[in-house]
């Protein structure tokens, strides 16, 4: 199997298992990273960018990774929110 075809077969589960809940929107927490980066573009592949929502919690996280999660989302169309969580630790 080759990777563009490995690939596939997640877009595809992510899509099955979106409509089989009956999910509204993925919520993705992305951290800027290169992990939560490929899920938000696996998950947009799967059921469009209208329904995908990146949250970005910075709690005493450097700069960079709030600029490259805010900037991953600007460059995939998404929607995303920023919620300032240090007040929980």
């Amino acid at each position: 199997m080759t990777l563009a075809q490995y690939l596939d077969e997640i877009v595809q589960f992510l899509g099955n298992y979106f409509d089989a809940a009956k999910a509204k929107t993925y919520v993705l927490g992305l951290s800027g990273g290169v992990d939560s980066s490929l899920c938000a573009a696996l998950a947009k592949k799967a059921v469009g960018k209208d329904k995908v929502l990146g949250v970005i919690i910075p709690i005493d996280s450097a700069e960079i990774d709030v600029v490259n999660a805010q900037k991953l989302c600007q460059d995939l169309d998404l929607n995303y929110i920023i919620y300032d969580g240090t007040s929980l630790f």
